[in-house]
């Protein structure tokens, strides 16, 4: 039995997700995957869920952090990886993730683990993406490129959206702020900091790699 989930939120992004969920489908022949569809109003779920996937949908919007606090509650497993409609995973991806947490999990009560993440303009996987020439982190503006060189696991107090979670950890801390849905990225960071000051370290890695696809289909 598998110790991971892999949850995918998304609201009105059907012709996003058309591009990408051909990645996902691959996942799930090996992972459970459950698609969190935040009321979406272009079909989005008659159409996963004739793809034979597993989607629970909220009757109206209630913004990113609720649907992933629903993936966190309805998983079954360990460890929750969350997925966005516009990230590409490589075929390893879980299973790398896992792996970092059995060798970092030996020295550190773990909350969170994730691999580097790229801009991409494809929506096909390719080969590893370039390193970006900018530092990891950029302590004047309090910032982090998950792009930058690193050449091992480093703990970090954020990590981008796309994390490998520990569902108890992050359950034992409130999961994600509901109130935080005005921001692209303020409901991850928040979390990871709550993990971080309850004694849960997060951990960025150089094992795996994932694509935030750039696009304008709406």
């Amino acid at each position: 039995m598998s110790d991971l989930t892999i949850a995918l939120p998304t609201f009105d992004r059907r012709a996003v997700l058309e591009h990408t969920i051909d990645c996902y489908l691959t996942l799930a022949a090996r992972f459970p995957l459950l698609v969190i569809d935040d009321g979406s109003h272009d079909g989005t779920a008659d159409w996963l869920r004739g793809l034979g996937l597993t989607v629970l949908r909220h009757p109206r919007r209630r913004g990113l952090p609720a649907a992933r606090n629903t993936a966190l509650r309805a998983a079954k497993t360990r460890w929750v990886l969350f997925g966005e409609d516009d990230v590409l995973f490589p075929a390893d991806h879980p299973a790398a993730l896992l792996t970092e947490t059995q060798r970092l999990g030996a020295r550190h009560p773990l909350g969170a683990v994730a691999g580097r993440l790229f801009a991409g303009d494809g929506w096909t996987i390719g080969a590893r993406p370039t390193d970006s020439a900018s530092t990891l982190l950029d302590e004047r503006l309090w910032t982090a490129d998950f792009a930058a060189a690193l050449s091992q696991a480093r703990p970090l107090p954020s990590l981008h959206a796309c994390a490998l979670v520990d569902r108890a950890a992050a359950l034992a801390v409130g999961g994600y702020d509901e109130s935080l849905t005005a921001s692209a990225f303020r409901e991850e960071s928040d979390l990871y900091a709550r993990l971080w000051h309850a004694g849960y370290s997060c951990w960025l890695t150089p094992a795996t790699w994932a694509v935030h696809v750039r696009h304008r289909l709406g």
